[in-house]
């Protein structure tokens, strides 16, 4: 899980960061947490990213870099057990991350969190 580790290992760096608001520090770390316990079962890989998408997707509104400033969208799939799960993802084709080919374009787009390059904040600074 090579990529699962590089993962880890970059939300603790946003974690402990100076330039990233506290708030968003603890989606981090709650993001990294659930991350870490994505090496095991299918079904125990799929809880925790749920957990992962969420804080991430809470972190995004807090404060992002300008990377994730353009084309990112918060979609939602009503039909993921356990209530609907959201998660972001680039503008471009739908791609469901929740149970694979099963419900790949299953979902819909609750908001566009693009924001415009005039108005690309640093990460130390709050979008509201």
């Amino acid at each position: 899980p090579v990529a699962l580790n590089h993962m880890i290992s970059g939300l603790q760096e946003l974690e402990m960061s100076a330039e990233v608001p506290d708030e968003a520090q603890r989606r981090f770390a709650a993001a990294r947490r659930a991350a870490s316990r994505m090496d095991g079962s299918l079904e125990t890989a799929r809880e925790s990213y749920r957990t992962v998408s969420r804080a991430l997707l809470l972190a995004a509104t807090v404060a992002r870099g300008p990377k994730t400033a353009e084309k990112l969208v918060h979609l939602y799939c009503p039909m993921v057990p356990g209530g609907g799960r959201d998660w972001m993802q680039p503008e471009g084709e739908l791609a469901n991350p929740y149970w694979g080919s099963e419900m790949l374009r299953c979902g819909e787009e609750v908001r566009n969190l693009s924001i415009a390059d005039a108005e690309v904040p640093s990460i130390s600074n709050r979008i509201e």
